[in-house]
């Protein structure tokens, strides 16, 4: 039902949910594809001759998606051509460059810009049926959270790039929605084996992102639908800094040692200079156990108007911590991060990015500080390679019974 330019006799229904593509038919087939399933339908428009000819039409449309593959780039004359068009609607606009400054640009002419097609695909299904509504305001079709998810080893992960888990976490500090953000590894997976107060805290968690090539190559051999990258806790502290500094969001950072969370902060700031941090405190050893110091820290971040809450006092503490007092706490998201204060503080270097990407920065940690990580990579998160197995194994008996029920 992709169209290379006019709309069929369908399209004339009353209430039909319309999409307008701007883009190759080849380069965007599976956004098309997607739009269909949910009930839209799709207009494609490969070039300015064939948008002007569906232009004289004045059919209007629910959805723009402007992409890199169109002839023309976006500018306030291609803008002002489909405006007219829109009922109701918006227009998204995807580009490989991300460039701040174009950015700003196209977010000035009324476009809701996402970043990279291959990006924006992850979770185009979600922000779709967030964003968009019928005509008569009615939800074009509900989905379950779980399509936007992959579940192994026991955990519903965020199918989500660091971009697009970025943007899950500004949208919903925006909004106010409190919850907690992890990011499992190989060590927490092989934890909530034995933790069951910490595996209930992962189930109920905001978001989930898989911080750990081997849980990412893993969900790659099982799943159908894999996870696309690596979203660590260091990263997401960084990004959100980044993203956070263009909008009135304040921050908070709870945790690191004496003066290392005063130091990231003054980092981020320098790189971000309107980053507002609104708030910082470094906790004493075993702060959790004592009533006052919780009670403390609580009406501190409360009286800030803090919207984001980063926490890196290491797990299962900074979990167990955050989901205890949670009802209490008057925040957006919380992070759970672990030791991202030390990496944005300078004090732990992190692996070069090639390291990272090769699923290898365990080694560069275990180099780092053998004293203290010996007996988690070599000891404790060797357990992992069981509980990978077993996945493989029962994805492996899945694969059979279903070829044998095909016959």
């Amino acid at each position: 039902m992709i169209e290379k330019g006019l709309l069929k006799t369908k399209a004339h229904i009353p209430g039909m949910i319309k999409a307008l593509i701007l883009g190759k038919k080849e380069e965007v087939a599976p956004l098309c594809s997607l739009l269909q399933n949910l009930d839209y339908y799709i207009t494609l428009a490969e070039s300015t001759e064939k948008l002007e000819l569906i232009s004289k039409q004045r059919h209007r449309f629910n959805l723009v998606v402007m992409t890199d593959s169109f002839a023309e780039a976006p500018d306030a004359k291609l803008v002002g051509c489909i405006k007219p068009h829109l009922n109701q609607g918006k227009i998204i606009c995807l580009s490989e460059n991300e460039d701040d400054e174009q950015e700003r640009s196209l977010r000035s002419l009324g476009l809701i810009f996402f970043g990279s097609y291959q990006r924006f695909l992850v979770c185009a299904e979600k922000i779709i049926n967030h964003l968009f509504k019928e005509p008569q305001g009615k939800s074009i079709k509900s989905i379950e959270p779980k399509q936007m998810q992959t579940e192994l080893l026991g955990i519903s992960f965020e199918r989500a790039t660091l971009s697009s888990a970025v943007t899950q976490i500004l949208d919903a500090a925006k909004e106010k929605r409190k919850g907690l953000v992890v990011t499992p590894n190989v060590d927490h997976i092989v934890m909530l084996q034995d933790d069951h107060d910490m595996k209930r805290i992962y189930d109920h968690a905001l978001f989930r992102y898989a911080d750990g090539m081997p849980i990412v190559w893993l969900s790659k051999i099982v799943k159908g639908e894999s996870l696309p990258e690596r979203v660590t806790g260091a990263d997401l502290l960084i990004a959100i800094c980044e993203k956070a500094s263009k909008t009135d969001l304040k921050i908070y950072f709870l945790g690191g040692n004496p003066g290392i969370a005063e130091q990231a902060a003054t980092r981020l700031i320098s790189k971000f200079p309107s980053l507002k941090i609104s708030g910082i405190y470094s906790p004493p050893f075993g702060f959790e156990h004592s009533e006052e110091e919780t009670n403390w820290i609580i009406n501190d971040i409360n009286a800030r108007n803090v919207d984001i809450l980063f926490i890196g006092v290491g797990a299962p503490k900074q979990e167990k911590w955050a989901a205890k007092h949670s009802d209490r706490l008057q925040v957006g998201p919380i992070l759970c991060v672990g030791a991202a204060f030390d990496f944005a503080a300078g004090v732990i270097n992190r692996a070069p990015l090639w390291v990272q990407k090769s699923g290898c920065e365990w080694i560069w940690r275990l180099a780092s500080e053998p004293t203290r990580m010996w007996r988690r990579y070599l000891v404790r998160d060797s357990r992992f390679i069981p509980l990978a197995w077993k996945e493989i194994s029962k994805s492996i008996a899945n694969d059979r019974l279903l070829k044998i029920r095909e016959r």
